[in-house]
């Protein structure tokens, strides 16, 4: 009897504990003094305290808890798309891949073919504005009331030294006044440049300068043009005058224009204008090539001692690979310090032509035509002395 029972769990043994402990309480209170007990009787006794156990806590929360998923069922999120890739379950993992990738190059194609089509749209967008927006111009053409009050006033200011005050204006004014367009028939070049500057020998080329730089000048009828050219002081009659214009025509390539006036100044005696002639049937330009008449053209000038003049003979002689004769003259004129004979030297010295190839006297001709500002000759120097450096060098390395 005194035993425990291995069978009762430990919360069936600990009730009789609890009520053996209540009895000895019971006992107790049996012996306290008359004032406890009355004290006791008063205050009224505690109210035994509901106890539950921390599992009986727990099964209450869950039986909570499934009283709330009854009334709230919860939402599973969606599912995820799967790729639109079609995968058979028995490709290997290097198979997956190849197609993805293949998938990925098509997606790409398609993508290089959307940005194509984009842009032709584009494109057509542009030019379809830009028809619309001619289209409206040719309806409503622009008028710029400040340029066409310039051009009209330009168009009657006849004094020079008025139309240089009005180019100050603004910009617009400034832009019609170098418009040969709104040249009057005449010039007043009065008083253009001040007479106190310079004399008249130093202003008359000035005043030239100012009517050819006037902006299609060469579309103006010839006769207007050299008349304006005569009010600024200019004497076409003079072989001097005659190149000057020819050399004008020539810059602006109207290289027949600029070959007559040439042959103008020619028959004057000018050296050159006999020069020039014979450079340009060398070149061709004005004229048909024909080296022979170039030759001619370079004897004369020759004969008057022009030293660029023996140059091209030299060149002549190349052309028909006469090289001995051609570096004769070439050295004549290097003599007399012409540029181009000095390069024509150094292209002799270099390829062997009508001398003895030698390098190093090559670079020394070379030399002397890049003192002289010759950009081709300063090329030249740069690539022998560089030709000749990695030769020294390789015979170095094979010794």
């Amino acid at each position: 009897m005194g035993g425990r029972d291995p069978t009762v769990s430990p919360r069936t043994r600990a009730r009789p504990l609890w009520r053996r402990s209540k009895r000895r309480f019971d006992r107790a209170r049996a012996s306290w003094p008359q004032w406890l007990v009355e004290f006791s009787r008063l205050l009224g006794e505690r109210p035994a305290r509901a106890t539950f156990t921390r599992a009986a806590a727990r099964s209450r929360l869950r039986e909570s808890a499934m009283d709330d998923g009854s009334k709230r069922r919860r939402v599973d999120p969606p599912a995820r798309d799967a790729p639109s890739v079609d995968i058979d379950d028995s490709t290997t993992g290097g198979g997956v891949l190849g197609l993805l990738l293949a998938r990925f190059d098509e997606l790409k194609g398609e993508l290089e073919r959307s940005r194509e089509e984009t842009r032709a749209e584009h494109l057509e967008t542009r030019r379809t504005l830009a028809e619309l927006n001619d289209r409206v111009k040719a309806i409503h053409p622009t008028f710029d009331a400040n340029e066409q009050l310039a051009s009209v006033v330009f168009a009657h200011v006849k004094d020079v030294r008025t139309r240089v005050a009005l180019a100050q204006v603004n910009s617009v004014w400034r832009k019609a006044s170098k418009h040969a367009s709104f040249l009057p028939a005449s010039l007043d070049f009065t008083g253009c440049p001040p007479p106190d500057v310079l004399n008249e020998i130093e202003t008359w080329p000035l005043r030239c300068d100012y009517v050819v730089g006037f902006e299609g000048v060469l579309d103006l009828p010839e006769a207007h043009f050299h008349d304006l050219l005569r009010q600024a002081g200019a004497d076409l009659s003079k072989s001097s005058q005659q190149l000057e214009l020819g050399y004008f025509y020539d810059k602006r390539k109207r290289d027949e224009k600029a070959m007559e006036w040439y042959m103008k100044g020619a028959q004057q005696g000018n050296t050159i204008c006999e020069y020039n002639i014979g450079v340009n049937y060398f070149d061709g330009h004005g004229v048909e090539k024909n080296v022979d008449k170039a030759l001619e053209w370079f004897m004369k000038a020759v004969s008057k001692g022009h030293t660029s003049a023996l140059s091209g003979v030299g060149r002549v002689h190349a052309l028909k690979s006469q090289h001995e004769e051609a570096f004769e003259w070439f050295t004549k004129a290097a003599a007399q310090g012409d540029s181009d004979a000095k390069y024509n030297l150094g292209m002799c010295y270099e390829y062997g032509e009508g001398v003895t190839k030698d390098i190093p006297k090559a670079i020394k001709w070379y030399t002397k035509a890049a003192k002289q500002g010759d950009d081709e000759a300063k090329e030249k120097v740069r690539e022998l002395i560089l030709v000749a450096t990695i030769a020294v060098n390789a015979q170095g390395a094979l010794v």
